[in-house]
C-alpha cells in the first residue's frame, strides 16, 4: 500500500509526469503477485511437497471456478506448474508493457483514458485485462485445491487484501477513465486526479487491513519464510 500511495501522491504534484510514477505502480503489481504465490508456495512446503500431500485428489467440476463443463482436474505436478505459470505470465507481461507504453507514449500514440481505435491505451488495457483475469483466476484455482493445507495460515483475508489491493485498483482506474469518456467527469486529466486521489485513501484503509491480514507474529522465528523472503 505504501508505494501506491507514495506513487498516486507524487502524480497528483506531478501530474505530467504521472504516467511514469503510474508505471512504477504497475511494475509493483507484477511483484507484489510473485512474491504472494512464492509464499504461499512455501506455506505448504514448496511444488515439490504440495504435489505429493494433494496426490490421487482431484479439483472436482464447479460452477464457482468455471471448470463445470469440463471433468474433474488432477491435482499433480502439472496442475501447479499450470497455476505457477499463469501467474508468472503476468509478472513477465506487465514490465513488458510498460516499456512499450513508454516508447508508444514517447511517439504520442499513448494516452491514459484514450480509447480511440488510434490510440494504443485500449488495445493495451484488452491485453491487461486478459492477463490480470488468468493470473486471478491462477490463484483462485491454486487457494481451491491447496484450501486444506493453507488453511492454518489463514489464507483468506491475504488473498482478500492481495486481490483488492492489485486487481480491484487497477479495475477501479478502468471504470474511472470510462466514467471520462461518457462525459460522467470532465475529461481524462481528471479521471486520473481522481484516481490518485481515490487511492491514496484506499490505500490508508489497506495499510490497517495488511496489519490484521499479516500480523508479524506469524512469521517470527519462521527460519524456512526468512530464507524465502530475506
Amino acid at each position: 500500500p505504501q508505494v501506491y500511495a507514495v506513487m498516486s501522491f507524487i502524480s497528483l504534484i506531478l501530474p505530467d509526469n504521472a504516467i511514469y510514477f503510474t508505471s512504477i505502480r504497475e511494475i509493483y503489481d507484477a511483484w507484489v503477485i510473485y512474491n504472494f504465490f512464492s509464499l504461499c508456495l512455501a506455506w505448504v512446503g514448496g511444488p515439490g511437497a504440495v504435489v505429493v500431500s494433494l496426490n490421487g485428489r482431484t479439483l472436482k467440476p464447479s460452477w464457482f471456478l468455471m471448470t463445470c463443463c469440463f471433468p474433474a482436474i488432477p491435482l499433480d505436478g502439472r496442475f501447479i506448474r499450470r497455476c505457477k505459470q499463469g501467474c508468472l505470465q503476468f509478472v513477465i507481461l506487465k514490465p513488458i508493457l510498460v516499456v512499450i507504453t513508454f516508447i508508444l507514449y514517447a511517439k504520442g500514440k499513448y494516452e491514459d483514458g484514450n480509447f480511440s481505435v488510434n490510440q494504443s491505451y485500449l488495445y493495451i488495457t484488452i491485453i491487461y485485462t486478459i492477463s490480470y483475469s488468468m493470473a486471478l483466476y491462477a490463484l483462485a484455482l491454486f487457494y481451491a485445491a491447496c484450501r486444506d493445507l493453507l488453511r492454518p495460515y489463514n489464507p483468506v483475508p491475504k488473498f482478500i487484501i492481495i486481490k483488492s489491493v492489485v486487481f480491484l485498483t487497477y479495475w477501479q482506474g478502468v471504470l474511472v477513465f470510462l466514467a471520462a469518456k461518457s462525459r460522467f467527469i470532465k475529461n481524462a486529466e481528471k479521471a486520473a486526479d481522481l484516481q490518485n486521489y481515490v487511492l491514496c485513501v484506499e490505500m490508508l484503509i489497506a495499510a490497517i487491513g495488511h496489519l490484521f491480514a499479516f500480523p508479524y507474529k506469524e512469521y517470527a522465528g519462521n527460519q524456512d519464510l526468512r530464507r524465502l523472503f530475506p
